[in-house]
């Protein structure tokens, strides 16, 4: 896309991107992007108000970061097959450490996206806090 051509084309372009931001930033899930250096490249306000910390915080965590040390064997793995498979994206329910020190159940979707190239550019991950429902289901089953 040109953007030093037709106003119309960057301004289209301008909104399209307000837009994706506005409904990332108010999603109740826990949206951010992992580049293939495996750094955080984006978290939205869920991930940050989920877990306590601040968006710089998190931008300067490596990605595993966070999660549980008896959680991060499986949490490398999952996602690092998830990567080398046909199907590339991975579904894990972690444990992950919040500003305060206390932990939190996750529940990751990730999904590498490419370029037109077909090069790997980015991982997707949207996920949930789960805290609450897994709790609510060991009750129910001691019951």
């Amino acid at each position: 896309m040109d953007l030093k051509g037709s106003g119309t084309d960057h301004s289209c372009l301008i909104e399209s991107e307000k837009l994706y931001r506005l409904i990332a930033e108010n999603s109740f899930d826990m949206i951010c992007l992992i580049d293939t250096e495996g750094r955080y490249k984006y978290a939205n306000n869920s991930y940050t108000d989920i877990l306590g910390y601040s968006k710089a915080e998190v931008l300067a965590t490596k990605p595993f970061g966070f999660v549980h040390p008896e959680d991060l064997e499986f949490a490398i793995n999952s996602f690092k097959e998830a990567l080398e498979s046909d199907k590339k994206e991975a579904a894990i329910i972690v444990r992950l450490i919040c500003k305060d020190g206390s932990y939190k159940l996750i529940e990751h979707r990730g999904k590498a996206l490419y370029n037109e190239n077909g090069d790997f550019e980015i991982i997707l991950i949207n996920a949930q806090d789960v805290t609450q429902r897994k709790y609510q289901e060991e009750q129910i089953l001691k019951a």
